[in-house]
């Protein structure tokens, strides 16, 4: 899991495109959508690794975070990585996992598992 705190722009964002906001996106079954957190709430993402360990019963959030289109503008944003330790042993993964690259990525151990899946990605 994944804990969020609200992002924040800094600097001016007038150049910003329309309908291109930087910041976190989650992928509904029809598109991306751009998630705003209220100031004062947390978020809290779901990842592959409880999709594996519930056996699908948790969907591991899909997502992506875009920077502003605009030079002048940064961001900043806070997450907290909660996961298992490396040697934790992960069930084998349920036959009818969501997407073929988690399915393939799957190892016996959270260590294999966190290795396969940044060989996949990098």
């Amino acid at each position: 899991m994944t804990i969020l705190i609200p992002g924040k722009l800094f600097e001016d964002e007038s150049d910003t495109k329309s309908g291109d906001k930087p910041g976190l996106y989650i992928q509904s079954q029809a598109h991306a959508v751009h998630v705003r957190l209220p100031p004062t709430s947390i978020g809290v993402q779901l990842g592959e690794t409880l999709e594996i360990m519930s056996c699908g019963h948790f969907r591991a959030t899909r997502h992506a975070v875009k920077g502003s289109s605009n030079p002048n503008t940064g961001r900043a944003s806070l997450a907290l990585f909660l996961q298992p330790s490396l040697g934790t042993t992960l069930p084998q993964l349920y036959s009818l996992a969501a997407d073929e690259s988690l399915r393939q990525r799957w190892r016996p151990t959270y260590g294999e598992f966190q290795e396969a899946t940044f060989a996949a990605f990098l």
